[in-house]
């Protein structure tokens, strides 16, 4: 594929591709002050760190009288050891960044011209249209992006040696057209050869200051394990040095905000003229249209990072991650689309953006009156010699990466297999969103049995209506009454983390942690004081139960009247696959009765994660103290019941939505096995998994009978509930 349109017009596509714009006063004023910022802040951060390393020798030896003078006191003596203490706990956390380990990022996997023959030689010939040197590194990645940077190391940083990264989610959802805009874009970046060296010598600054605000060592996370069983003196002095720290961390974070308040004005600038580049090799409307179909690329690949948690829940992995992203993208129908670009035109570009914002980039390219010289069309990713694989084997590499040993490459499965099922879990959490108007959740499970259901159907096959006029009664009492049970649903809410909390705060005290009573919503500490309020925050839920039962009841006399109307041949005749929801729904209903009996279970379990966590969040340096031993032994136990109460609980149900792995029984979805009694870690992450597994279970089957309610509803001619939302 020729990205010229032919051999003789190769000499005024060039000449008028490389007519650009000098550039603006702005650019070379960015250009001097990215390299005096360069100097200036590790220069900055130096003389701060040397000026602080003399107020403490100066102090220590300047100020020694008031320990050793005369006129010595104890006051004074105090004064000169806190002073002394917090200059030179200051002075460490100021030096430390100096001995900080340099941590080497992982290379993204490589794209070599014999691989991608094709691929490169496209980006050869823009490169030859553009006038911009050829990467020497062609490189790709799962970011919703595509990048141009130096290549590491200092002999490139002199030679000017360059890669592209080029993220493959993007590439498999734009059209040829678009991504020529994008390479465009960043080999335009490539002619810019003195301000990317300029911003690489500024970033680079601006990275080690960054990693120096943010890095942690494990003698503080020791620290802040251990920080319940410290005495009060030294959790005084644990608070003092964490003042220090975070003084420290606030001079790094200013360094890194002056640079890059120096670089924004220098990198917007950058980006105008690469911006440029593209809107002459594909056209502005081509560019504006490759720079909202991006911002839709980037919102699935949200989605599907969900739904690829929720998949991962049940032990799947999609094997092809660009292809599940493209798949999200047709949930970005036509409407939804043009209240993103809405929303995304009325963005501004703030005064330290390092980018324009998209309404501006947008703005110009439509106001371009060129059309660009690029004019092949086809899918982006048929440059590839094979996409598909490419993809599966990054997608592997950055399930790697990202999991580390708790990858498991027997989990990955078609992703056109896990787009079916997750395209029919997110219809479904839609349906269960707006049917119960977003207040259905676990803490509040509404149950719906196969007898009710089966006695609407009875009813509803009548002649009187009596099934539509309870559909209709249940309707109006929760419009009446919503506004007053959401302040409930969070009152709720809130109540049980308060209980949650009260939970974790004697899980530590009876394992003779010391603790904060403000870290757990306590008025004060003990461990009566924890337990009056699990008390309290329990009678809490009682009370508000009480009061949202009425509400709830009208919510299960919906969905059951209007699963019940299945069964009416009045339905049945305009809703043409009646009979097969009817079905399902006699399906799922037993799964969901199962759910039903265990759910006390499941709160127990919940319980007892939760106070399994708060100690192994703290057991570190503390594994041989037996109290902690025996309150670890406690919940254990109480987890290992649990499990085994699931395990009967679901015995010889089948799981409802196709087979986990070789087994299509519900408690091999549901866990994956009890873990060795002594191994508490492995206690945690089962219960983890048990709740996520079940819950997810249990909204995916609300799902379903909700998006079949909802069309009966729709069917008898009843639109959405009239309630503020």
């Amino acid at each position: 594929m020729s990205l010229l349109p032919g051999s003789g017009a190769r000499p005024s596509l060039r000449r008028r591709l490389d007519t650009v714009e000098p550039p603006p006063l702005a650019y070379a004023a960015g250009l001097i002050a990215v390299g005096i910022g360069s100097v200036l802040i590790p220069v900055s951060y130096l003389a701060i760190t040397f000026g602080e390393i003399c107020a403490l020798r100066q102090h220590a030896v300047g100020n020694l009288g008031w320990i050793l003078g005369p006129e010595a006191g104890v006051f004074s003596g105090l004064g000169y050891l806190l002073i002394l203490i917090f200059l030179g706990v200051l002075s460490f956390f100021l030096v430390r960044p100096f001995v900080a380990l340099h941590r080497k990022s992982k290379a993204e996997p490589s794209l070599l011209p014999g691989e991608e023959p094709r691929l490169h030689a496209f980006i050869q010939q823009i490169c030859t249209a553009l006038g911009s040197p050829a990467p020497i590194r062609i490189q790709v990645s799962m970011d919703v992006n595509a990048s141009a940077r130096l290549a590491p190391g200092w002999l490139h940083f002199w030679t000017g040696g360059l890669e592209l990264v080029l993220g493959l989610p993007l590439v498999r959802g734009l059209e040829l057209g678009q991504f020529a805009g994008v390479l465009a874009h960043e080999l335009g970046h490539f002619r810019q050869g003195a301000a990317m060296r300029m911003v690489h010598g500024l970033r680079s600054v601006n990275l080690w200051f960054s990693r120096a605000a943010n890095r942690e060592d494990p003698w503080e996370r020791d620290l802040e394990g251990h920080r319940h069983r410290m005495d009060p003196f030294l959790f005084g002095l644990y608070w003092f040095a964490r003042v220090c720290a975070w003084i420290a961390k606030q001079i790094l974070r200013a360094h890194v905000r002056a640079g890059q308040g120096i670089s924004c004005l220098l990198l917007r600038q950058m980006e105008h003229q690469a911006d440029g580049a593209a809107i002459r090799l594909v056209g502005g409307e081509t560019f504006a249209s490759m720079v909202l179909e991006a911002k839709v690329i980037e919102a699935a690949w949200g989605l599907a990072n969900r739904s690829l948690g929720m998949a991962l829940r049940e032990g799947r992995l999609a094997d092809d991650l660009p292809a599940l992203v493209s798949a999200h993208t047709r949930v970005f129908i036509p409407e939804v689309r043009r209240k993103m670009e809405r929303s995304l035109l009325a963005e501004k570009t703030a005064l330290f953006d390092t980018h324009p914002s998209l309404a501006d980039r947008v703005r110009r390219a439509r106001r371009s009156s060129l059309r660009g010289m690029f004019r092949s069309s086809g899918a982006s990713h048929m440059l590839f010699s094979d996409f598909g694989a490419l993809s599966r084997r990054a997608t592997a590499a950055f399930y790697q990466r990202d999991l580390g040993d708790d990858f498991n490459p027997s989990r990955m499965m078609s992703t056109s297999d896990l787009v079916t099922g997750q395209s029919e879990v997110q219809v479904g959490e839609a349906a269960v969103s707006g049917y119960f108007l977003g207040l259905l959740t676990n803490l509040r499970p509404i149950w719906l049995g196969p007898e009710e259901v089966r006695a609407d159907a009875a009813a509803g096959c009548g002649e009187t209506g009596v099934l539509q006029d309870r559909l209709m009664g249940a309707r109006a009492r929760i419009e009446t009454d919503h506004a007053l049970v959401s302040e409930l649903y969070l009152a709720y809410a809130a109540a049980d983390a308060r209980m949650l909390d009260a939970v974790q705060a004697l899980a530590l005290m009876r394992a003779n942690f010391w603790i904060e009573p403000g870290d757990f919503q306590l008025r004060k500490g003990g461990a009566v004081q924890a337990a009056r309020a699990f008390q309290e925050a329990e009678t809490e839920q009682r009370r508000i139960s009480d009061r949202l039962g009425d509400f709830e009841a009208a919510m299960r006399l919906r969905i059951a009247s209007a699963l019940g109307l299945l069964a009416d041949p009045r339905v049945r005749e305009r809703l043409g696959d009646a009979r097969s929801c009817a079905q399902e729904v006699t399906r799922l209903l037993p799964v969901l009765a199962s759910l039903e009996r265990i759910q006390p279970r499941l709160e127990s379990l919940r319980r007892s994660f939760h106070g399994m966590g708060i100690l192994l969040e703290n057991l570190d340096g503390n594994d041989g103290s037996p109290e902690i031993d025996a309150q670890l032994k406690t919940h254990a136990l109480a987890i290992r019941l649990e499990l085994k109460s699931l395990v009967i609980g679901f015995a010889e149900l089948e799981y409802p939505f196709g087979s986990v792995a070789s087994s299509s029984r519900l408690v091999d979805y549901a866990m994956d096995g009890l873990p060795m009694e002594q191994d508490f870690a492995a206690h945690y992450t089962a219960a983890e998994e048990a709740l996520g597994r079940c819950y997810a279970l249990y909204f995916r089957i609300f799902g379903r009978l909700s998006l079949a309610a909802g069309r009966v509803e729709g069917v008898l001619g009843l639109g959405p509930l009239q309630v503020d939302r």
